[in-house]
């Protein structure tokens, strides 16, 4: 499966949640046992403040969902600036070659300066920090554990990013 045929799109309509949905249980409830209630929350509401990213693939009978992550837009930092919390990134199992995990990232970082955000955090699986390091964000905190799995607060850092 070619990550290239990957098309992401920010979600606008209830159908294409759903499927931002689909790919997250996949992903974080089947292949990662997080359970239902912490993976699913406020956030996930067509209605909330959060942006929501699909990545599908078209074929003859449709398109695929296989690929989602979510923006949270908050307030923050030193002098006031917007910040992007990137969250639920997941690629399902057969897309994740190629380069898909950093296209979607990509396009998520540049979905958020869009919003007007230019401070970017996220809570990494710890196994993936070094994807994120090769994206500019460096760890900036204890490690913890988050739906039974370790995790490293980062945050990016424009001078660090070779790839973005």
């Amino acid at each position: 499966m070619a990550s290239a045929a990957v098309r992401f799109s920010v979600v606008a309509d209830a159908r294409d949640l759903h499927r931002v949905f689909a790919v997250r249980a996949i992903v974080f409830i089947e292949e990662q046992a997080c359970p239902f209630d912490e993976e699913f929350d406020e956030y996930d509401q067509i209605e909330s403040s959060a942006v929501h990213i699909l990545g599908s693939v078209d074929h003859a009978g449709g398109s695929e969902p296989v690929a989602s992550g979510r923006i949270r837009l908050m307030q923050g930092g030193q002098p006031p600036e917007r910040t992007a919390k990137l969250e639920r990134l997941a690629i399902r199992p057969g897309w994740r070659a190629g380069g898909a995990g950093h296209r979607l990232l990509t396009f998520m970082i540049h979905t958020a300066r869009s919003h007007g955000c230019t401070r970017f955090i996220l809570h990494a699986q710890s196994h993936l920090t070094g994807f994120y390091e090769s994206h500019g964000f460096v760890v900036n905190g204890p490690h913890f554990v988050e739906a039974g799995i370790d995790h490293a607060p980062m945050i990016w850092r424009p001078h660090n990013s070779a790839n973005d």
